[in-house]
């Protein structure tokens, strides 16, 4: 169940939760957007009030894959977007997996420490993840990027790291000489 991968109950009165070990949550299984929107708007809700009442004491990541889809719920939109602009503070983390970067919120791009984009192909994707690689910098380098982003080999990805001028073009591969 939820409760034994996910929380381990506390013996104090209220009953409070607390955010235990490892967990992975398929959200596959869960037969329709609304339900899904809900289960995650009530854990991000305790992730939250966990990092507030600074009750979690460890760090903790939170990845959330196809998380434009869940963007479309207000409510997670609301919580993810606090949790990306304090989260860093309490030494929590939050990595956002997107097919179409456009789909995300500005309010999550802007707080996004690292950026990571590979290849992309719809045009307008790449068009998107060029401007957030090189917000405000010289007109041909966002045309660069895009041009750079259009033509990455698999297992290549672009990163950018906010408050940082440079982008950096990297590989998961070690190169052979």
């Amino acid at each position: 169940t939820l409760e034994e991968a996910f929380y381990q109950p506390q013996a104090t009165r209220g009953g409070s939760w607390t955010l235990e070990g490892s967990a992975v949550i398929n959200l596959s299984d869960i037969p329709d957007d609304y339900t899904r929107f809900i289960y995650v708007d009530a854990i991000l809700q305790l992730v939250l009030s966990q990092m507030y009442s600074r009750s979690a004491r460890r760090r903790l990541v939170i990845v959330l894959d196809e998380a434009a889809l869940l963007m479309r719920s207000r409510a997670v939109e609301d919580v993810m977007s606090r949790l990306y602009m304090e989260s860093r503070k309490f030494g929590f983390s939050v990595i956002l997996v997107v097919q179409n970067p456009y789909l995300l919120p500005e309010s999550i791009i802007v707080n996004s420490g690292i950026r990571v984009v590979f290849g992309l192909g719809e045009p307008r994707s790449v068009s998107y993840a060029a401007r957030i690689l090189s917000p405000g910098g010289p007109p041909g380098r966002s045309r660069l990027v895009e041009k750079t982003l259009a033509n990455l080999k698999p297992g290549y990805y672009l990163v950018g790291l906010l408050g940082s001028e440079n982008i950096f073009l990297a590989t998961r591969y070690k190169p052979t000489c």
